[in-house]
């Protein structure tokens, strides 16, 4: 990945450069709306990976330059979570690995479970305003599961949630993400099929939504470490 420090400095501020509302966490970003960035994140901003550089250009205003962005591992949410990422775990052993790195999010107004990729400040350009030339918008850059599959959840009240993790990317404000939950992996021969098949079941911590993946419930009805680039 091509480091971005010196060109960064000449052509965009960083996250690092940007001001921002007074927090009690050391190096944390308050983004409002009880959303913050939590330490760790990378030593210098570098070009998105090819796989999301179309996605963050459509942030940018037309015309502008791809910035360069540092990635950030958490995010703290409103109701008090914290949503980790994946930019670390291919370094850890499996028994070290996080289960915190899957959240809930909406998408065009549905809930859907995703991973966590990392998170990202996009600096966009507003050329009207020449007292504030810049301002940050904060990603998080997701890889999403399947829907439910609608039968088990269905014939389980809505205590089974499955999903298969694909490889379909996409990059959305960070305060679509709702809840951090548990995609617990796992082997299970589905109704409409014969075949037993690889897959995550979603586990959240009681007390928050469980009825807002797509399927009406009947009750209801009726009423640390670093290294080159890493972290720092």
């Amino acid at each position: 990945m091509t480091s971005c420090a010196h060109r960064q400095s000449t052509v965009t501020p960083t996250a690092s450069q940007r001001p921002h509302q007074c927090t009690p966490l050391h190096g944390a970003i308050a983004l409002g709306d009880g959303y913050t960035l939590l330490h760790k994140h990378a030593k210098y901003p570098i070009l998105p990976d090819a796989n999301v550089v179309q996605l963050i250009s459509a942030f940018l205003q037309p015309g502008q330059e791809m910035p360069c962005i540092r990635k950030w591992a958490r995010l703290l949410l409103p109701n008090g979570q914290i949503a980790c990422s994946t930019c670390k775990e291919t370094l850890k052993a499996p028994e070290q690995l996080q289960v915190s790195h899957n959240i809930k999010f909406l998408l065009n107004g549905n809930v859907q479970c995703s991973e966590v990729q990392y998170f990202a400040q996009i600096p966009i350009q507003t050329p009207d305003d020449t007292q504030k030339p810049w301002e940050f918008c904060t990603v998080v850059i997701l890889r999403l599961y399947s829907k439910p599959d609608n039968k088990l959840l269905e014939l389980s009240l809505q205590v089974i949630s499955t999903s298969e993790l694909l490889n379909d990317i996409i990059v959305t404000d960070v305060r679509d993400v709702r809840s951090v939950v548990a995609m617990i992996p796992n082997k299970l021969t589905l109704p409409d099929s014969d075949i037993e098949a690889e897959c995550f079941c979603m586990v959240e911590r009681p007390g928050l939504d469980i009825s807002d993946l797509g399927i009406p419930y009947s009750v209801y009805m009726e009423d640390n470490d670093n290294d080159a680039n890493e972290v720092e």
